[in-house]
């Protein structure tokens, strides 16, 4: 859950210049338990074919940015919310 002055940040961007930065290869999977009104989605970041996060939303968007989101504060790049 993102709170406070992370709102409106974009995770997933921060995230993919740290990785190619540091010269990682990252990879997004991501999957839904159905379409439309109500859906819900869930994404895994793998960080070198390794999982470091994972995040749920509403919307393909929100899980990735809450996947990138907890990556990052592993990373002590954001703070835990």
């Amino acid at each position: 859950r993102q709170e406070g002055s992370d709102l409106g940040r974009n995770f997933k961007g921060e995230l993919q210049l740290w990785t190619d930065k540091e010269a990682r290869k990252v990879k997004y999977e991501t999957s839904s338990n159905g379409k439309g009104k109500g859906s819900h989605f869930t994404s895994r970041i793998f960080i070198d074919d390794k999982v470091w996060g994972e995040g749920e939303g509403s919307s393909k968007k929100q899980a990735e940015q809450a996947a990138a989101h907890e990556v990052l504060r592993k990373l002590g790049k954001v703070k835990a919310s």
